[in-house]
């Protein structure tokens, strides 16, 4: 039986139940682009979880690891299969106030990833190249298993 689902047998009927927390894949601290001008990005807590009994695959974020772990509801939760595109962020800046094209810190941001949905856009920030790529391609996996079977994978555009 698989180590994430539950038996429980009740008067000759099996009930299958996931154990909490069994849909998630994928856990981590990522930075938030704030669209508003002037741009800024806030540390989050990032949760990928799986299609489930409670809903299908997306990602979340809290404020703080501590929130998630206390059972609070995400600050946001976005449904990998309402994305028309996922992808690596194309220009490696932040645009400040005052038309400055790099950070408050003076650093430019090559490791960003972007969710395009259909009214907006999600964009995160990762440490390294090499978490933006883990990131990256586990997002692709669970936005892609919407596909009907023999659809080729959804073209995602820019690099």
């Amino acid at each position: 039986m698989d180590a994430d689902r539950m038996s429980v047998s009740s008067m000759g009927v099996r009930h299958l139940f996931e154990r909490p927390g069994s849909d998630i894949r994928k856990t981590g601290f990522l930075k938030k682009l704030k669209s508003h001008r002037p741009q800024t990005l806030k540390k989050k807590y990032f949760v990928l979880r799986s299609t489930s009994a409670s809903g299908p695959a997306r990602l979340e974020y809290y404020d703080s690891e501590k929130k998630f772990k206390s059972g609070s509801p995400p600050k946001r939760s976005i449904q990998l299969h309402t994305c028309f595109n996922i992808n690596r962020r194309s220009d490696s800046s932040i645009h400040q106030h005052g038309g400055s094209s790099s950070s408050s810190s003076g650093k430019n941001f090559r490791n960003g990833l972007v969710l395009y949905m259909s009214d907006e856009s999600f964009t995160v920030v990762a440490e390294s190249e090499e978490e933006m790529e883990a990131w990256l391609t586990m997002l692709l996996e669970y936005q892609n298993e919407y596909l009907p079977d023999g659809d080729m994978h959804r073209e995602h555009y820019g690099k």
